[in-house]
C-alpha cells in the first residue's frame, strides 16, 4: 500500500516502507494483529525495531522485541544488558519515561501513528533519530501492543539534519487514512 499523503513528514526511506508494510497488515482493519507481522517480510527494518507491550493495570511498557541497533542505543543505561524483557522505567531516565510512555499511549488511546523526529538521548549517548509509532492487537480485540522502529544517528540521502527546531511528535489518526 502507497503511503498517504497524511504521512509524508515520514523522512527515511526505511521508516516510510515500514509504514507502507504495517498499513498493509491492516486488511480492512483499523488496526492490524501480532500475528500480521512477519519478520521475515521486513529483514531492511529489523536491527531498529521494537515492540512494547502495555500492561494498563501498572500503566507499565514492556519491551518484547527490540532490535541490534535499538540494544545498542539503549543498553548502556541498563548496564549493557539487551532491553528486551524489561520495562522501560527500567533503561529510560525518567523525563524520556514520561515523554514516550506518554506517546505510547496516545498511540494505543487514540489509534494513531507517531512520528517523531530530532535529538534522541540516553544517558551517555546523543543523536539525530526518526521514529514511527504504531498500534498492534495481541488478540485482535484488545490493543495492548506498540510497534516502531527507531533511527538513531540517521540522516536522510541529502545528508539534511533530522533535527527539527521542535520534537513535538505528530500523531495521525488511522480513522483519517485510506483503508480505515
Amino acid at each position: 500500500m502507497p503511503l498517504p499523503s497524511a504521512l509524508d513528514h515520514i523522512r527515511d526511506s526505511r521508516l516510510r516502507r515500514f509504514t507502507e508494510y504495517w498499513l498493509g497488515r491492516r486488511r480492512g482493519r483499523l488496526v492490524p494483529c501480532r500475528a500480521d507481522i512477519d519478520v521475515t517480510d521486513v529483514p531492511w527494518i529489523l536491527p531498529w525495531i521494537w515492540l512494547m507491550q502495555y500492561f494498563p493495570d501498572s500503566d507499565r511498557f514492556l519491551c518484547r522485541v527490540a532490535g541490534d541497533n535499538v540494544n545498542a542505543f539503549l543498553c548502556c543505561n541498563i548496564g549493557g544488558h539487551y532491553i528486551g524483557g524489561h520495562f522501560m522505567d527500567e533503561y529510560l531516565p525518567s523525563q524520556a519515561l514520561a515523554e514516550l510512555s506518554d506517546r505510547y499511549r496516545a498511540v494505543l488511546r487514540d489509534r494513531v501513528i507517531m512520528h517523531a523526529s530530532g535529538l534522541f538521548t540516553t544517558q551517555s549517548y546523543h543523536a539525530d533519530g526518526e521514529r514511527v509509532a504504531f498500534p498492534l492487537s495481541e488478540d485482535g480485540t484488545t490493543v495492548d501492543l506498540v510497534i516502531g522502529a527507531s533511527l538513531y544517528g540517521s540522516r536522510p540521502p541529502d545528508g539534511e539534519s533530522l533535527v527539527d527546531d521542535s520534537t513535538v511528535p505528530r500523531y495521525t489518526p488511522l480513522a483519517d487514512l485510506p483503508g480505515s
